[in-house]
């Protein structure tokens, strides 16, 4: 198996044969693991690691009850929750975050994320300037199916040379 990716989506089964399609025939080069929410995706993070993963804001909970207070709080609003960057506060910026995780890998990185979301760049700069992110890609209307994948690559490509900066 190639790279191991994690999508972070709530509507990956909606969006499979759209944008995911390119990723699964690309099996050989990258080993597509899909969360539904952020309990799973929590999960995943801390028992295997990823060489790129992809975030979409407006993800559910999932069964965790801090993440669900958080999820009340914002009037059980996936908009307002925006669980998807509490999620990588918890990761990135473990002291700004909502939510204190127990176990942080030590794989995590802000050169392994991405953003694949529905709201605008604008909308989230300021926080991915905060948390490091640079790889962002707005979902809309007439978007290639092939901008998952795109995203992915761009994540991979740019850790290759930051790797090779640091040897």
């Amino acid at each position: 198996m190639g790279y191991k990716v994690l999508w972070i989506e709530d509507g990956a089964f909606v969006e499979i044969s759209d944008v995911a399609g390119p990723v699964i025939n690309n099996a050989t080069t990258y080993d597509l693991h899909v969360a539904f929410n952020v309990a799973d995706a929590v999960k995943k993070i801390q028992v295997s690691q990823f060489d790129a993963v992809i975030v979409d804001i407006r993800i559910p909970p999932g069964f965790d009850s801090e993440w669900e207070n958080l999820y009340k709080k914002s009037g059980y609003n996936r908009i307002n929750a925006r669980l998807g960057i509490n999620l990588l506060f918890s990761l990135l910026k473990p002291r700004d975050a909502a939510i204190k995780l127990k176990n942080i890998p030590r794989w995590i990185s802000p050169e392994k994320f991405g953003i694949f979301t529905v709201e605008g760049k604008q909308e989230v700069k300021d926080d991915l300037e905060k948390l490091g992110i640079q790889f962002f890609e707005q979902k809309r209307a007439g978007i290639p199916n092939t901008i998952l994948l795109g995203l992915i690559e761009k994540i991979i490509n740019n850790q290759k040379k930051f790797q090779h900066r640091r040897t």
